[in-house]
C-alpha cells in the first residue's frame, strides 16, 4: 500500500523538486480545510522524513521518537499542515510551551528559535543524501592488469596462441591392446627368456699365472 502511494507521488515530487525545494503532499490544501489537531498519516511520515532529528539545535534524536509540535499554536488557529509541523523532542517541546522558547517556521523545513537567554538559532533540515564528489582525474593513467597489458613482442603472442590453439585440439585416444592376446610361440618365448638372463661369464683362455 504504501509503495503504491510513493510509486503515485513521485512524478509530481520531481516536478516540485525542479521547481524549487520540495513542498509538502498537502500544499494544495487550505489552512481552513486542516482544523483537525493531529495530521493525516501521510503528512505525518513527510514530517518527519523531512526534519531527520529534532529541529532543535545540536539534538540529534531521531525525528521517528519525537512530538509533531504544531509551529503556530492548534489552539490559536495553526493548521494540522506539513508547513505548520516540525519535529521537537519532548525536552524541547517542553522548552518552547513552558520555557519561553519562540519558534518560526519562515518556509517549510527551515526554524527560527528564539530561547528565552534570547539566543537565536536557524535550523534547516539535515540532507538525505550527499551530492557526489566531483571526479579527479590523476596526472598519469593508472597501468593495466597484467592480464591485459599489450606485449610488444609479437613472437610471445603467437606462442601464447599456439599454446591456445593446442590446450583446444581434442586429444588422440590411446590404441588399446586387445584383450585376448595370440599365444606366443617357442621362438618367441626363448628370445624373451635370453633378453631377461644376464649374459654367462666368458672364460678367458690364458689366464694369467698366478
Amino acid at each position: 500500500m504504501l509503495l503504491r502511494e510513493l510509486q503515485a507521488r513521485l512524478p509530481g515530487l520531481a516536478a516540485r523538486t525542479r521547481n524549487g525545494p520540495p513542498r509538502g503532499p498537502d500544499d494544495h490544501i487550505h489552512p481552513a480545510d486542516a482544523r483537525q489537531r493531529r495530521p493525516s498519516a501521510e503528512i505525518d511520515r513527510w514530517v518527519r522524513a523531512r526534519d531527520g532529528t529534532c529541529i532543535a539545535p545540536a539534538c540529534g534524536r531521531p525525528a521517528h521518537s519525537t512530538d509533531l509540535d504544531h509551529t503556530l499554536d492548534h489552539a490559536a488557529g495553526g493548521p494540522s499542515l506539513s508547513r505548520n509541523l516540525g519535529a521537537l523532542c519532548r525536552h524541547h517541546h517542553r522548552a518552547k510551551h513552558d520555557a519561553g522558547w519562540r519558534i518560526a517556521q519562515p518556509e517549510p523545513g527551515h526554524f527560527h528559535i528564539t530561547t528565552r537567554a534570547g539566543a537565536r538559532y536557524d535550523t534547516r533540515p539535515r540532507r538525505i543524501l550527499e551530492p557526489l564528489p566531483q571526479p579527479r582525474p590523476t596526472a598519469t593513467p593508472r597501468p593495466l592488469p597484467a592480464h591485459e597489458q599489450h606485449h610488444d613482442d609479437p613472437h610471445a603472442d603467437h606462442a601464447d596462441h599456439d599454446d591456445l590453439v593446442r590446450s583446444l585440439e581434442p586429444r588422440r585416444p590411446r590404441a588399446r591392446r586387445p584383450e585376448n592376446p595370440a599365444p606366443r610361440t617357442d621362438a618367441q618365448r626363448a628370445s624373451l627368456r635370453r633378453r631377461a638372463d644376464p649374459p654367462s661369464a666368458v672364460p678367458d683362455p690364458d689366464p694369467p699365472p698366478f
